[in-house]
């Protein structure tokens, strides 16, 4: 299988943030009308789309990582439709902003474009006292990489997840569930 994502789209934190606070304000600027919005949702919504509560990851600061509400259309038109798959219903609009930021080389750079939901991705990989580690094949019922294989379970960071002491902890929790 070939490699989606080459070692110069990956980028790599060099902070490991063991706090968490939610951020005073929300720093997420939405750049789309309702209508622009409604028709990119349109274009790739499934059955099993929907506009989930997710969290931004706002900027990490020493240790701590700063975190706010958005919702999970937000990360679609703009991370996946716009930015990942350059489709000009979104990216034509997102690239005009984009472009004051320079070169987004850097995870610390990429964080500093508040038109970028970045939402938080938690994925969990169970690993046995065999020295076994176990996959899964994604259910063809969900909306991203239905019927591939994937680790163990993987989810999103969402508001609930903010009343444990590490949300990254309480999502992996709950998506093992």
């Amino acid at each position: 299988m070939q490699n989606l994502y080459p070692p110069d789209r990956v980028l790599v934190s060099e902070r490991v943030p063991c706090m968490f606070q939610v951020s005073p304000n929300d720093t997420y600027i939405d750049i789309y009308t309702q209508q622009e919005r409604d028709t990119i949702i349109q274009k790739y919504k499934t059955p099993n789309l929907f506009n989930g509560s997710c969290v931004r990851l706002d900027r990490i600061v020493g240790d701590v990582a700063y975190l706010s509400p958005v919702w999970f259309y937000d990360f679609l038109c703009c991370n996946i439709v716009g930015f990942h798959n350059k489709d000009p219903l979104a990216w034509s609009k997102l690239d005009l902003h984009l472009k004051k930021y320079g070169k987004l080389n850097s995870f610390e750079k990429v964080l500093e474009v508040n038109e970028l939901p970045n939402i938080i991705g938690v994925s969990t990989l169970l690993h046995d006292i065999n020295n076994e580690y176990l996959l899964v094949e994604r259910n063809t019922s969900v909306s991203v990489g239905s019927g591939l294989f994937a680790c163990t379970s993987s989810g999103s960071l969402d508001v609930d997840d903010m009343q444990y002491d590490n949300p990254i902890v309480g999502c992996g929790l709950r998506e093992l569930e």
